[in-house]
């Protein structure tokens, strides 16, 4: 009941025209034009606003990625010390929410399967073709992980329940998926920032914001 007030009350603020992205592949996007970065949303086979975008771009604070109830689950245990979900911020058999890193489970629970996406950054633009990629901070009613399933164990880009920020090395030209975990239901808004060394000489930063709920 409060995610919806909060959701309706967000949604319906004149000032805040932004959409709720429910479903399918969408990229949290990093572009690079005219000397500063674009952080925005890649729609690429998504359902935001109940329409179907097959390619589509969106201002980041124009979208709300919905992690519905579907994406409930109960934290793994640490079976080893690389077996470490700890980061996600809640115990050993807790529930949290977690949108999938695999096509496979979103598609399964009907939930957005989203990706990182560097695609539009040209090759040869920032020194060594990488960026960094920062969460700055996140508002919100509990903590916010972003990891990988690999073997042996899960690795952590974020973990708001270590503090923040926290960055890593991400390449351009590419996009990757990963599992997004929130311990509490509620609206989340996470800044991310990208900094870039550039070829020609320099550092370029930039900043969006993404609202998550």
């Amino acid at each position: 009941t409060y995610l919806l007030a909060a959701l309706s009350a967000l949604i319906t603020t004149p000032s805040f025209a932004a959409q709720l992205y429910t479903s399918g592949h969408a990229d949290l996007g990093i572009g690079y034009e005219d000397g500063e970065f674009d952080i925005h949303v890649h729609a690429e086979g998504a359902t935001i606003g109940g329409v179907f975008y097959a390619d589509e771009e969106f201002e980041a604070e124009d979208v709300i990625i919905f992690v519905s109830a579907a994406t409930l689950e109960s934290r793994s245990p640490n079976f080893l010390p690389l077996l470490n979900f700890d980061p996600i911020g809640v115990a050993a058999g807790e529930n949290f929410y977690k949108l999938p890193q695999t096509n496979a489970e979103a598609s399964a629970e009907t939930v957005p399967f989203l990706g990182i996406a560097t695609e539009e950054i040209e090759d040869g633009v920032f020194v060594g073709n990488t960026i960094t990629i920062a969460i700055d901070s996140v508002v919100g009613p509990g903590f916010m992980s972003i990891y990988q399933d690999t073997f042996p164990g899960p690795a952590f880009k974020v973990a708001s329940s270590n503090g923040l920020p926290d960055s890593f090395t991400f390449a351009t030209g590419v996009h990757d998926h990963f599992n997004y975990g929130f311990t509490a239901p509620g609206i989340y808004e996470v800044t991310l920032r990208a900094t870039g060394t550039l070829v020609s000489g320099g550092v370029v930063t930039g900043t969006g914001t993404y609202t998550f709920a």
